[in-house]
């Protein structure tokens, strides 16, 4: 069964975009470097490893460097392992590897059921993760709402 879900009228399936909108080319539209957005929105869950990064940039002291460096590859490790953590976890719950991947990858917009979410929350911080310590785990906080869905 395809996680894709079919809207409106399937009989203009099979026809060209092209024939709707146009074949002409528009103007090609501009799309912001991640790596450079200046005044964007970053999501919640970078911002400690992107000022590490800025911190890095700006500091000439080569100790100072050093010390930085070390705590980026320190959050990335721990980021690594958290991701890791998650996907044994899903594995073990659920068996079948297209369920797996929806639920590593395709995360709900809203949490339906607070209760069951809190119950979940409360259990897997205290077996798994004390989740007020770890920060990037806003993904995986979605990770663990999409499985009560």
């Amino acid at each position: 069964m395809s996680h894709v879900m079919h809207y409106g009228d399937l009989s203009i399936a099979n026809e060209f975009v092209a024939d709707f909108q146009g074949w002409k080319k528009g103007p090609e539209q501009f799309v912001p470097d991640y790596e450079k957005n200046e005044g964007g929105a970053w999501p919640s869950r970078d911002i400690p490893l992107l000022m590490l990064e800025k911190q890095y940039q700006e500091e000439d002291g080569m100790h100072q460097k050093f010390e930085i460096r070390r705590q980026i590859r320190k959050l990335e490790r721990k980021r690594e392992y958290l991701h890791n953590f998650m996907k044994k976890l899903v594995e073990r719950i659920i068996h079948d590897p297209v369920q797996q991947r929806r639920i590593m990858n395709v995360h709900p917009e809203t949490i339906n059921d607070f209760q069951c979410h809190d119950k979940l929350l409360k259990a897997f911080h205290k077996i798994c993760f004390n989740l007020a310590k770890v920060s990037s785990l806003e993904k995986n906080n979605l990770l663990l709402a999409h499985s009560i869905q």
